[in-house]
């Protein structure tokens, strides 16, 4: 909604953001850092929580202490069982902060995932940009407030471009990500600009829709994504027996479709079931839903209590064709499976079995109780042509064992695969 923040002090946008949309006097400080703040409010006489990114700070980037303060008002939205509104106009996660930043994206998805298992009402405003891990937390939102210019979508059009080695043209960024090719894939979205905004807002606040189920949000996605026939599943390649055996070395079964795995291991823990991205390919929108459907169907399996979701991926596809087809909502979906997984008591482990990052790293350790790694894991904030064209060249390295343990991002580094079971 860029003309709400039009001609405003910069160090002041996103509060500012805040008391534009609330009622007259209802704003109440709750948290700041240098590119957002929080605050209780009220929208309509509604009491809610709000949360905004500056947009005036590098392109309001969201780092560790702004994922703090985004964190800690979904926390208080739920303990009070108050609505969330996040107004978010952001370039993404703050990669100058390096692979750390991973983990503080890791604990703010965690805290909106958990705030709408819990069945807060989480809206999302999208200012101007919405990219990267930002627009994980949009998709994870029951709805969604769009403007005429908004621009939406996992990888912003400088990563797109960076990983091609190319310039996107501002014909290809609007047709991509624009808001008229975005709300057809995107249930639950709404055209409001800036005059119309704060009415329809206080609308919903008052009368949220109800949530839909996610496997009614499954389907729904599913008639979204254009069908591909060509994508069915298949028994697991040599590679991946090769990599499967180590870690399951007392038997198991799978299936695979375009990089993504499902199956059944046995341990001496016990029987678990397993998902996940392998094999290091880049996660396709298909590929995120299919997993998605997979964590579901576990959900509704009776005695099944440890669940281990593998990573060996660099990270979302960071291909023009399945940007179109708006990955953020596939990998926002999966989180929310794999949380209710977790949420219904089953243990969730996530196993970092090669390489890792990104928001497909965020979105499942997002969900798990536990990430552990192992010494072939390697851990990166995008891949790194996609890192290069947004921060330039040579500041996409990896990170120690002991940088990702202080971060947060690993829990436990152990040794070699065989050391899995023993976990």
């Amino acid at each position: 909604m860029r003309s709400l923040s039009e001609g405003l002090p910069l160090d002041a946008m996103a509060s500012r953001l805040l008391e534009a949309l609330a009622d007259a006097g209802s704003v109440q400080p709750a948290g700041r850092a240098p590119g957002a703040c929080a605050a209780r409010a009220r929208l309509g006489g509604v009491p809610v929580v709000m949360a905004a990114t500056d947009p005036a700070l590098d392109s309001g980037a969201i780092g560790r202490q702004e994922a703090v303060v985004i964190g800690a008002a979904a926390g208080e939205a739920q303990a009070r069982g108050v609505p969330l509104v996040l107004l978010l106009d952001s370039a993404g996660a703050r990669l100058t902060e390096g692979v750390a930043v991973l983990g503080a994206f890791r604990r703010l998805q965690g805290a909106i995932a958990a705030a709408v298992e819990a069945g807060v009402p989480v809206a999302a405003v999208l200012g101007r940009h919405c990219f990267g891990g930002a627009s994980l937390l949009a998709c994870s939102a029951r709805a969604r407030f769009y403007g005429r210019h908004t621009l939406f979508g996992l990888s912003g059009p400088r990563a797109l471009g960076g990983a091609a080695g190319v310039r996107l043209s501002p014909e290809v960024v609007d047709g991509v990500y624009g808001v008229q090719s975005r709300l057809p894939r995107a249930p639950a979205g709404v055209l409001a600009d800036a005059a119309h905004l704060p009415a329809a807002l206080r609308a919903w606040c008052r009368e949220p829709a109800p949530a839909e189920s996610l496997r009614g949000s499954h389907a729904l996605l599913r008639r979204a994504l254009p069908r591909d026939d060509s994508l069915r599943p298949g028994p697991a390649p040599a590679e991946l027996v090769d990599q499967l055996d180590p870690l399951f070395p007392d038997g198991w079964q799978a299936q695979v479709v375009d990089g993504a795995v499902s199956g059944q291991a046995r341990t001496r823990r016990g029987p678990v079931a397993f998902a996940g991205f392998v094999q290091g390919h880049a996660v396709s929108p298909r590929a995120a839903l299919w997993l998605a459907g997979a964590l579901l169907e576990m959900d509704a399996s009776a005695g099944l209590d440890q669940v281990v979701l593998l990573l060996d991926s660099p990270g979302q596809s960071t291909s023009l064709e399945h940007e179109r087809l708006l990955p953020s909502m596939a990998v926002a979906h999966a989180c929310a499976a794999a949380a209710r997984l977790r949420a219904s008591g089953r243990h969730v482990a996530l196993w970092l079995a090669g390489q890792a990052g990104g928001a497909i790293y965020v979105a499942l350790a997002a969900a798990a109780d536990q990430v552990m790694a192992f010494s072939a894991t390697r851990l990166q904030t995008l891949p790194l042509k996609a890192v290069d064209g947004v921060i330039g060249a040579g500041m996409a390295a990896g990170a120690d064992p002991q940088t990702c343990l202080a971060a947060g991002v690993v829990d436990r580094w152990v040794g070699e695969y065989r050391e899995a079971g023993e976990t």
